[in-house]
């Protein structure tokens, strides 16, 4: 039976994602009218960016309303909402939990992370991260795993999707087939696996074996090419030996694959839009997520379909696939009432159970009687985790205390200034905020960082207080370590009450 262009674009749709950006459809006409026309096209949902929660959730209503109420919406929510969206409860991140290693704990985190997903009218978590961070230069997994080895990441991942999933939103086990033993951000270029087939199978798929046995309805492909199964070089998001061979065929898994975004530069840097979706179609791929240009890849897909049986016969099976997790996730379920509060308590107690104190333990709790001065060192522009944490200092200690910022541009003007200024202080404590993030290429610290504590310090005490990267320890010199392993809320709230209560 010949389709028409028209039916088959439709059907190319319903395997697309794109990209979300609530506040550029709240402020932007036209932007709105493009989301719209997507909508119209058929797209099987959106994946949500940045905004208010309130503003958020209305603007779905909106859309739901528009879409007939079957469009899916998704979210990378790995430590909550509030990694994407402004409101909800900031969970600690994901190595926290490994180091807290409590079940029970980061299920119950989880389904937390659930119910606010779900009250937000998100249906699809882009979570757990099931790769294992076996190095520490990795520039992008780093505190987003839930640790260095299978067995602590197996455990903790199988949890979070038991619940995630116990709320009716879909769990996510990326990146397949596992991103921790690269040394590339996936965001800038395409990373390299460079490991054998066995290590792979007896390490690396570890954590993604037991997430399947455990049910997870869906993988996430990495932007990684592994050449030990694929020596074509493709990344795992767009490779049939990867895709297909093996996660659909040897591992059985059966719920729904998802690229990793294609907006990445490991994808643009090589493919266009329309290259991009069709290659993941081919590779055995079900949703095509955030390609640079939806439209593209949408007529480009239909296209070619057009002309390939085999391609339309597998925009036919994802698109089934899809349909059956739209009617999984949207029975009806009542949402109770998002008590902040509680989720709020649960936050911290798992942010207090990760603290690590390592070096000398007697500077810790700090004396009533000490004086100190304390420094946040930031890793961006964004001032307020620092300001966040000398809240919660002030809010706790009693101590004669001073406050500053540096970052790696501090000049020797303001490093003889802060010197002086903290002159009679017995004690120096610097607040390090820097982890993995996309985009920078590096989880690194800058030297001129530590050389510039040593300066301020004078000789006098060090703590450090790593929020975030706890592999910055070897490059950064101090007496007392304070590790939370995560910077989001309740590890800042989490390390001030170090200070003077110790773990």
């Amino acid at each position: 039976m010949t389709v028409s262009i028209e039916k088959m674009r439709i059907l190319a749709a319903s395997v697309i994602m794109p990209r979300l950006e609530p506040e550029e459809y709240r402020l932007n006409e036209d932007y709105r009218n493009t989301i719209h026309a997507l909508i119209h096209a058929g797209v099987c949902g959106f994946c949500v960016f940045k905004g208010e929660l309130e503003h958020v959730r209305t603007m779905i209503q909106e859309l739901q309303t528009l879409g007939g109420g079957r469009l899916l919406f998704s979210g990378d929510f790995e430590y909550g909402i509030s990694m994407r969206i402004h409101g909800g409860t900031d969970f600690p991140h994901a190595m926290a939990l490994g180091m807290a290693d409590d079940g029970d704990m980061t299920e119950k985190i989880a389904a937390a992370v659930a119910h606010e997903t779900r009250a937000l009218g998100v249906h699809w978590n882009f979570a757990p991260v099931c790769d294992i961070n076996s190095n520490p230069q990795n520039p992008i997994v780093n505190i987003r795993s839930f640790g260095e080895t299978p067995a602590r990441v197996m455990s903790h991942c199988v949890r979070w999707i038991h619940g995630t999933q116990a709320h009716n939103v879909i769990a996510c086990a990326k990146h397949f087939p596992g991103h921790g033993d690269t040394a590339t951000d996936s965001h800038l270029g395409l990373p390299v696996l460079s490991i054998s087939a066995e290590h792979l199978r007896n390490h690396e798929l570890l954590p993604f074996k037991k997430a399947i046995e455990a049910g997870v309805r869906s993988v996430m492909m990495g932007h990684l090419a592994v050449p030990s199964l694929d020596a074509s070089g493709a990344p795992a998001s767009l490779s049939f030996p990867l895709v297909t061979d093996l996660l659909r065929k040897k591992l059985g898994f059966k719920g729904i694959i998802v690229t990793d975004a294609l907006d990445m530069g490991a994808i643009t840097s090589i493919y266009t839009s329309e290259q991009a979706a069709i290659a993941a179609i081919e590779a055995g791929i079900d949703v095509v997520l955030l390609p640079q240009n939806p439209q593209e890849a949408i007529e480009g897909l239909a296209q070619y379909a057009m002309n390939n049986p085999h391609i339309h016969q597998r925009l036919i099976e994802s698109s089934l696939r899809i349909d059956k997790e739209k009617q999984w996730c949207f029975a009806e379920q009542e949402i109770a009432a998002v008590n902040l509060q509680e989720y709020g308590s649960m936050a911290f107690h798992a942010a207090r159970a990760a603290v690590r104190i390592s070096g000398d333990r007697g500077l810790i709790p700090l004396p009533e009687s000490t004086s100190f001065a304390a420094f946040a060192v930031m890793q961006n522009d964004n001032p307020q985790p620092g300001v966040n944490f000398f809240h919660f200092v002030q809010q706790i200690v009693e101590n004669d205390c001073d406050f500053g910022f540096m970052n790696a541009d501090i000049t020797d003007e303001e490093i003889d200034a802060y010197r002086e200024q903290t002159a009679t202080a017995d004690i120096v404590i610097f607040a390090l905020f820097i982890r993995a993030r996309s985009h920078t290429g590096t989880v690194g610290i800058a030297p001129k960082i530590n050389e510039a504590a040593q300066r301020i310090a004078n000789g006098r005490p060090m703590i450090a207080i790593l929020l975030g990267s706890p592999y910055i320890r070897s490059s950064f010199d101090a007496d007392t370590y304070i590790t939370t392993y995560s910077d989001s809320l309740p590890g800042i709230a989490a390390a001030a009450v170090a200070l003077t209560k110790g773990v």
